[in-house]
């Protein structure tokens, strides 16, 4: 098997899914399928068990996919270190963060980054998911984070952190929430009750303007906007006031309002778009160079509580 396939293999652990697994490796099921047969007839054992909920590693599959991340992390820390010898070592990195995440972690980003390594220049440019990723592409900025679902062409990805549930914030007195239920101890509403109620949402280039989105084409509802926000906050101050509900990430500072308690409402785990996992995107040419320690710190810096 090739280094290639083992890839593959470890995104489909990631998955669980075969849908899932594609997408993200921009690659055919047909061709993802006939790998995942080829290296079971290889290791003359099953790496999954299939079942209505999809795949469930077995256990010699679990060590399997172990074995296949360490190879992979030893192969990328490999070509990082063979890449600073054939040319010049990276010498500055700017990271790209949205505003909320840069309130709350740059300092303890640039801080340890600059512990561990001296001899590199780290700085942070402060913007909106569009911008950034204008900014990426031409190198103003070498690395960003973002929650926004589409993929970013002509970059290295890397996915971290626990998924971010995608909610309601309804609106104080709405008709709607006749509507929800609770699941688990949490209350539910199917967006599609949405369709009637006015809407604050952020403005076009936000990783949040883009999740809303999402979250509307996959129900197939054209929302009645009556606001739109530079501030993520602004959305949820609405919906406590009873002006207008709201669809976005589950951010920490929500979390901070007392008023908003009865206001979140869960998006059932039917749509596609439930739950959002933030990522890191990195040009190609620099991915080569991070050290493997230099990633840890970015995404233990970065833990994603939510999104403005």
């Amino acid at each position: 098997m090739t280094l290639n396939e083992i890839q593959w293999m470890c995104e489909l652990f990631k998955t669980k899914n075969m849908s899932k697994a594609v997408e993200n490796l921009y690659i055919s099921q047909p061709a993802l399928s006939q790998c995942l047969r080829r290296i079971e007839e290889q290791l003359g054992f099953k790496l999954f068990e299939r079942s209505n909920k999809g795949l469930v590693p077995t256990k010699k599959g679990e060590l399997f996919y172990e074995a296949g991340l360490k190879i992979t992390n030893i192969y990328q820390e490999f070509l990082a270190q063979t890449s600073r010898l054939d040319r010049e070592e990276l010498r500055s990195l700017k990271i790209g963060l949205p505003p909320y995440l840069s309130m709350k972690s740059s300092m303890s980003l640039l801080k340890r980054l600059h512990s561990a390594f001296p001899d590199i220049s780290f700085s942070v440019c402060e913007s909106y998911t569009d911008d950034m990723k204008n900014m990426l592409l031409r190198n103003q900025i070498q690395l960003m984070v973002t929650t926004e679902p589409a993929q970013i062409k002509g970059a290295v990805s890397y996915p971290f952190g626990k998924t971010i549930p995608v909610v309601i914030y309804l609106r104080e007195n709405s008709p709607v929430a006749q509507y929800a239920y609770t699941k688990n101890g949490e209350q539910y509403l199917d967006p599609i009750y949405l369709d009637q109620e006015p809407i604050s949402i952020t403005r076009s280039g936000q990783a949040s303007r883009a999740v809303a989105e999402a979250v509307f084409k996959e129900c197939g509802i054209t929302p009645h906007i009556l606001q739109e926000t530079r501030h993520v906050n602004t959305l949820y101050y609405y919906a406590c006031e009873g002006i207008a509900s709201a669809v976005g990430p589950y951010a920490f500072s929500s979390k901070e309002m007392p008023q908003l308690k009865n206001r979140v409402y869960q998006i059932p785990e039917t749509y596609r778009c439930s739950k959002i996992r933030p990522k890191i995107y990195i040009l190609p040419e620099v991915d080569r160079l991070l050290p493997c320690q230099m990633m840890d710190i970015i995404k233990d810096c970065l833990m994603y509580d939510g999104e403005q």
